[in-house]
């Protein structure tokens, strides 16, 4: 048996995820176990936290996988939490379901074979303490093979327990990912913790999962996590590619989710009227110049010669003045400093306007000094990254984590919304305590 195994914790689903058109419902713990990526004839169990996951194929047959398996749960999640009914009725033929899912051609025939893998083998899903629950009532299970079958039936308690552990997935994104399974699993993963940050508050800084718990949950058996890492932040960058609103911190100790707070840019400046003439401005004629009355000649003369110029000396470029320590800190182009006792750091980070620039970025320095060649640049869009400098791991996501716990103010800094160094500094947010994870 194929069966990867962690100590059970606490987690939660997004329960009250209202109904959209443009979404789609899927169980909390599909968004925490990583399914099968490719076909196996061995049944496949998978524990996280606590959600399970328990697949046993059918007798000469092998278990659903790919990224048919993850859209058909999803359609079937989706259907039943929307009629609230067990009876679950997908499509009259195979053509239809294809075209539902976006399936053609060649594709149909996969389909077709994850669809009879599903519906003819046995998948028991489990959240919270009791044990999993079978996904399909088998008494409704047909006698003889048929033909077709554009309906199943869920197990009531299956049903009750989607109902109270439903997760909203946005269906425009799930299109664009489902080709690549890790990238399908990384958006799920990033919607649940997504909906647990929003229910602790924006107070509560995000927490960082290790990658040892990631490896776990969404490796293949026996992954080792040098291997996952990569495919993970892989996964994670198609991921943010689609969400534009969300901030991911991957660092060498794991990956910490946060939603982004919906940046509002000033609007341009209106364009100075054009003071040209057009048609229908009406040109009044300029009065002539007076004529100046013309001088007698003057008599002739010898003329001295011109002054030489003075030569033009280069003034050396401007020295920045040392900081003081009890004063504000200024950068270069309006760069405010913050200090160690506002930040909880051991560095100074410095807040920029965005001077045309889109992203916004912040600066790291060791010192009240803002040395140019000293500097650490870290991008926060659509990761926090290192794009200059260089920070120690455990440095980095230091900064990464006051960054996140106070990306609201470093949009209105960059964005122009406030300068005065006393309402920056009123506004300023502790880096979490080390031991916040």
């Amino acid at each position: 048996m194929n069966e990867i195994t962690e100590p059970r914790q606490a987690v939660t689903a997004d329960a009250s995820a209202p109904a959209t058109a443009d979404g789609i419902f899927t169980h909390a713990a599909l968004c925490l176990v990583g399914l099968p990526i490719a076909a196996q004839a061995e049944p496949f169990r998978r524990v996280v936290g606590e959600a399970e996951v328990l697949m046993t194929p059918a007798p000469d047959a092998m278990l659903p996988a790919g990224r048919w398996l993850r859209r058909l749960l999803m359609l079937i999640c989706d259907t039943a939490t929307r009629a609230d009914n067990v009876a679950v009725d997908l499509c009259t033929d195979l053509p239809a379901l294809g075209e539902l899912l976006g399936a053609d051609g060649n594709e149909l025939a996969d389909l077709a074979l994850n669809y009879d893998h599903l519906i003819s083998g046995k998948l028991a899903i489990g959240f919270g303490s009791g044990a999993p629950l079978s996904l399909f009532d088998a008494r409704g299970r047909p006698r003889a093979a048929a033909e077709w079958r554009g309906s199943v039936r869920l197990g009531a308690r299956f049903l009750a327990s989607l109902a109270d552990n439903k997760v909203l997935l946005d269906r425009a994104v799930v299109t664009s990912l489902d080709a690549a399974p890790l990238a399908l699993d990384a958006y799920c993963w990033v919607t649940h913790m997504l909906a647990a940050g929003k229910r602790a508050g924006a107070d509560v800084p995000a927490p960082m999962t290790d990658w040892e718990s990631l490896v776990r949950a969404f490796g293949k058996s026996g992954q080792p996590e040098a291997e996952f890492r990569p495919e993970w932040e892989d996964a994670l960058r198609q991921v943010s590619a689609q969400c534009p609103d969300l901030s991911l911190v991957v660092g060498e100790s794991g990956v910490q989710v946060r939603q982004s707070v919906p940046r509002v840019r000033p609007a341009p400046a209106a364009p100075r009227p054009d003071v040209r003439a057009t048609e229908e401005m009406v040109l009044k004629p300029r009065p002539a110049a007076p004529v100046a009355p013309v001088a007698p000649p003057a008599p002739a003369f010898v003329a001295a010669p011109a002054p030489r110029p003075a030569p033009v000396v280069e003034r050396p470029a401007p020295v920045m003045a040392p900081q003081n320590p009890d004063g504000p800190l200024r950068g270069p182009r309006g760069a405010i400093g913050l200090k160690a006792n506002l930040t909880g750091l051991t560095q100074v980070i410095w807040l920029n306007q965005s001077n045309g620039q889109d992203d916004p970025i912040i600066e790291v320095t060791p010192g009240f000094r803002y040395d140019s060649d000293n500097v650490t640049q870290l991008a926060l869009e659509p990761m926090v990254i290192q794009i200059s400098g260089g920070l120690y791991q455990r440095e980095f996501e230091r900064v990464s984590a006051w960054a996140m716990a106070n990306r609201d103010l470093i949009d209105d800094v960059w964005d122009g919304e406030i300068t005065a160094i006393d309402e920056i500094n009123a506004r300023v947010k502790k880096v979490p305590a080390p031991g916040w994870r």
